[in-house]
């Protein structure tokens, strides 16, 4: 669930204007090149350092934990100037309401690092992107695997997320990336096949011209 609220504040707060976020994949670099694990707890000196690297005013890190039916959110806004203190988030909800979590770091984030939109924009922001448990959960799984390069099995946990909320729009994106990203291959692939081809059929014309063409018609004529 992590995943998911961590994606769903970085496209909320693209949308809030006047901020720059940077992408998840951007960060995920910066991750490895400092060495540091996929999840923890992340201190200031160490949110100062990933600042740093990415070049960025402010760093969000937050936890979320499971108590029964009820989730915990702890998080913290950090500023790249180490002479400004961190702004603490905290906020719970029941496992029904988990985008109430997702509704708090935003507002919260946005105040840690003092950006207000306006009244209309906000309550855009506040929509909720699921309010599918399950949709949410599945929607992490695909950001993990594609995370982790495995492109089919993130398709699959997109599938299960659509099938839960058709309406979640986040899901239905990366659904539409991955296939998109597929089909643009495939366009390359057979472009490459009709330019080889093309240059089979050219070289076929000339050496037909030369007497000399038996040994070459087969590739022209048969696909690979």
């Amino acid at each position: 669930l992590g995943r998911s609220l961590a994606d769903m504040l970085i496209a909320d707060l693209g949308e809030a204007g006047d901020v720059r976020v940077v992408a998840r994949p951007t960060m995920e670099a910066a991750r490895r090149t400092l060495d540091l694990p996929r999840s923890g707890p992340i201190d200031a000196k160490t949110a100062r350092a990933i600042a740093a690297e990415l070049g960025a005013s402010f760093v969000v890190a937050a936890a979320l934990k499971q108590e029964g039916e009820v989730f915990h959110l702890a998080a913290s806004v950090y500023p790249a100037d180490a002479s400004q203190a961190a702004f603490p988030i905290t906020s719970k909800a029941a496992r029904d309401d988990f985008d109430a979590i997702e509704k708090t770091l935003l507002t919260e984030t946005l105040r840690g690092i003092g950006l207000s939109p306006s009244r209309a924009r906000l309550q855009r922001l506040l929509e909720p992107h699921t309010t599918s448990l399950v949709a949410a959960l599945a929607y992490g799984a695909a950001i993990d695997a594609l995370d982790a390069g495995e492109t089919a099995k993130a398709e699959s946990a997109l599938s299960a997320a659509l099938s839960e909320d058709r309406n979640f729009v986040r899901a239905r994106d990366m659904m539409l990336q991955i296939r998109g990203t597929g089909a643009k291959a495939a366009t390359v692939a057979d472009s490459a096949v009709a330019a080889a081809f093309a240059e089979a059929e050219k070289w076929l014309v000339e050496c037909a011209e030369m007497g000399a063409c038996e040994r070459l018609a087969g590739f022209a004529n048969s696909p690979p």
